[in-house]
């Protein structure tokens, strides 16, 4: 599946980079005298360009997590390429029409394309140099993006008794911007509000709650959650996230960086460069504002990132190269074959690897074979489940896959108190009374994703061939 996904944003991608070649070729056939004197020819770019894409999937976004940044990446791949075509030339309303539907299905995928649509479409209403011309197709584009979206908005504004397209972005602030704990909120700031229901802590340390049914929904257990402007803090992770930021850029040993560098350098003059940046200014408004947005709200990732670094390197790679001499044509072919040949080198052992792994049958679903493991050692669906972990990074897993409930966890890694939130290392006395009370909540086993350590681990028995063990209690 997930590599479907990525043969879909492929095909996006290869969408984005014709339109981009098609309005750069077009702006450049305006200037030349000759149009056998482009300066570069559309092979260079597409090798640049898919290049760019091959690093920006493989290494920002990857294809070893199933979750939903690939899809986004390919949305935001249409999207460009159809903005692209009603800046291109004059465009029939079903083209904004279309460009509607994939910034409201973008948001059905993810939260924070809500909010990215509406610059994406605030740029197309500059796109006919006339606000009045472009306005009957932003208007067909507004709304389909309100029909599609619509829908989720009144399901989670009716969940919530409140006006809302989601709260994942409140609670991202109040996380990091506000300190609030990532896990198991208890009110421990009350300047950041107080939870409505609030997951139920049995034991300090180490730190074990129980929460009837495992928290899928994030928002549910951070209501009461009040995120609040705090200046300091703001500029702090602001400057944290552009480090990071600029840490994940430099990918391909800063090839792309660098060569950002150089064409700019080689550029012929300032004022042409500002000239040429605002003719594609309308391309990197709705990155930059990805990526600003990312910096202020939540933390930087390059699974977050991928497809608006992409589009916003060969925005400016295109910006740059606009009305140049014949010998920038070369700078930019050789730009494109370093950075080709590094993602060659830095891409041959990832393949390698999962050959490797395939041929050894060491690819295989390891939380597939946790829950068959515990069905065949007699857990049944609908059956009650304590976690030694945290639960929604691993467990959570192999726990919709046998259908099962997580409805408690006991930490094994430091996670509030470093010298004593360790489960294996707490004393067997500790550790009887919270598989007791994991019991008197109708647990049924409890899962620890690491192996027993420690003078109590008698009981616990290996699931398959995997690193998961289980300790039944009934």
């Amino acid at each position: 599946m997930v590599f479907a996904i990525f043969l879909f944003a492929l095909g996006c991608f290869q969408f984005f980079l014709g339109e981009l070649i098609r309005f750069h070729l077009g702006i450049e056939q305006e200037h030349a005298v000759d149009t056998s004197q482009l300066v570069v020819s559309e092979t260079v770019w597409r090798v640049l360009g898919y290049s760019i894409f091959f690093w920006s999937s493989l290494f920002l976004i990857r294809l070893s997590e199933t979750n939903p940044d690939m899809l986004i990446a390919a949305f935001v791949y249409l999207a460009a390429g159809l903005l692209i075509r009603i800046w291109r030339a004059a465009t029939p309303t079903t083209v904004f029409a279309l460009f509607g539907l994939v910034l409201g299905l973008a948001y059905l995928t993810k939260q924070v394309m809500f909010l990215l649509a509406f610059v994406f479409l605030g740029v197309s209403l500059f796109s006919a140099g006339s606000i009045r011309r472009a306005v009957p197709g932003f208007l067909a584009a507004l709304a389909t993006f309100i029909c599609v979206a619509a829908p989720l908005v009144l399901a989670m504004s009716i969940a919530k008794s409140r006006l809302t397209f989601g709260d994942s972005g409140q609670i991202n602030y109040a996380v990091h911007v506000n300190n609030l704990p990532s896990r198991h909120w208890q009110g421990e700031n009350p300047n950041t509000g107080m939870p409505a229901h609030p997951t139920r802590k049995i034991f300090d340390n180490p730190a074990t709650f129980e929460f009837a049914n495992l928290w899928y929904d994030i928002t549910y257990w951070y209501e009461g959650a009040r995120p609040h402007a705090d200046v300091s803090a703001q500029l702090r992770v602001t400057w944290k996230n552009l480090k990071e930021l600029a840490t994940q850029v430099m990918g391909l040993n800063g090839s792309i960086v660098l060569g950002l560098a150089i064409v700019l350098c080689a550029t012929s003059a300032a004022r042409l460069i500002v000239r040429n940046i605002l003719r594609y200014c309308f391309l990197l408004i709705p990155p930059l504002s990805a990526l600003g947005l990312y910096c202020i709200v939540g933390w930087i990732a390059g699974r977050y990132i991928g497809p608006f670094v992409a589009v916003l390197a060969l925005g400016l790679f295109f910006a740059m190269s606009l009305r140049q001499p014949r010998g920038h044509g070369r700078l930019i072919r050789a730009v494109a074959i370093v950075i080709l040949v590094i993602l060659v080198i830095r891409t041959v052992p990832l393949v390698y690897s999962a050959v490797a792994d395939q041929l050894d049958h060491r690819n295989t679903n390891v939380y597939w074979e946790v829950a068959d493991g515990l069905n065949k050692m007699g857990l049944r669906p609908g059956d009650n489940v304590a976690s030694v972990s945290y639960a929604n990074l691993t467990n959570v897993k192999w726990a919709r896959l046998a259908r099962v409930h997580i409805i408690a966890e006991v930490y094994h890694t430091p996670y509030e108190n470093a010298d004593k939130n360790d489960f294996w290392g707490a004393d067997p006395s500790s550790q009887r009374a919270i598989l007791e009370a994991f019991e008197n909540l109708r647990a049924c086993v409890v899962v620890s994703d690491e192996e027993p350590r420690g003078p109590s681990i008698s009981g616990w028995r290996r699931i398959g061939k995997t690193n998961y063990y289980a300790y039944f209690l009934r």
